[in-house]
């Protein structure tokens, strides 16, 4: 299912805010159903769907997230890499303005991210924190 922007003051239970829109996921998987995000993802791309992240999830081993597939990061959403695992994004992605990675392994891909900044990995961005990590994470 498509990814659909709604627009005005509709509040219904199938929709999620963020910090940049209103979108409908009805219809649309939501990660903390799965064990694992490799499971959820594998399973969006199954069903060529929309994946909601709304809490901590984890990468146990690399995956590719397939163009078929849209990946939203909410507010409360967070994604634990694990040491070495690699999480490709070749689809459609959006998060908040926050970090939403943490962990050692990398994110690459990410072309088509709306809103990409090294807030992403915690880049603080106040002038007195060390934020060399996140810009080089953000450039992989």
């Amino acid at each position: 299912m498509a990814l659909t922007k709604v627009s005005g003051s509709m509040l219904e239970e199938n929709i999620v805010f963020n910090t940049l829109n209103a979108y409908n996921f009805q219809g649309a998987l939501e990660a903390k159903n799965y064990p694992t995000l490799n499971a959820a993802i594998n399973a969006a791309i199954v069903n060529a769907n929309t994946l909601v992240i709304s809490s901590n999830m984890s990468l146990l081993a690399s995956v590719v997230a397939t163009p078929n597939i849209v990946i939203e990061v909410t507010a409360n959403g967070l994604i634990t890499l694990n040491s070495s695992r690699i999480l490709t994004v070749n689809c459609s992605f959006t998060a908040p303005r926050k970090q939403i990675f943490t962990g050692t392994g990398t994110v690459v891909g990410l072309q088509r991210a709306v809103g990409l900044t090294p807030r992403w990995w915690g880049a603080a961005g106040d002038g007195v924190t060390d934020d060399t990590a996140a810009f080089a994470a953000l450039e992989v």
